[in-house]
């Protein structure tokens, strides 16, 4: 996530929706993520650049969920969002899911990717 725009705020975490397409929802699912106080907000100045990572098989699960192919993430990390700010990503064709764990925004892509070690919480 890179703020553009005017120095906000932002919570600690993105929200992700793990699904077959952009227009197939049916199996949606969601990352594990860390134990955090999402009502926290963190201040992004302007032009500054935040990572968060993902690990669609962590510790590589013998047992796995769906053919997913669409990651849809907004920085604004509601269930309810407006959808204006969501982005989707396209996976690798028929990628599996099994525990997905998601990390919270960090400064590097190094600190990102160990941020994922502490998602052990399902989303509210």
């Amino acid at each position: 996530m890179k703020n553009t725009g005017a120095t906000c705020t932002l919570g600690p975490i993105p929200y992700v929706w793990i699904t077959k397409s952009p227009t197939d929802a049916s199996d949606e699912t969601r990352p594990l993520i860390p134990r955090v106080d999402t009502s926290k907000k963190n201040i992004i100045l302007s032009g500054t650049t935040l990572y968060a990572a993902i690990d669609m098989l962590p510790g590589a699960l013998a047992t796995t969920t769906g053919n997913y192919g669409d990651l849809a993430v907004t920085a604004n990390p509601t269930p309810d969002t407006s959808g204006k700010d969501v982005q989707d990503v396209a996976l690798p064709a028929s990628t599996a899911e099994g525990n997905a764990m998601l990390g919270a925004y960090a400064l590097t892509p190094a600190s990102a990717i160990s941020q994922i070690q502490y998602a052990t919480t399902p989303e509210k």
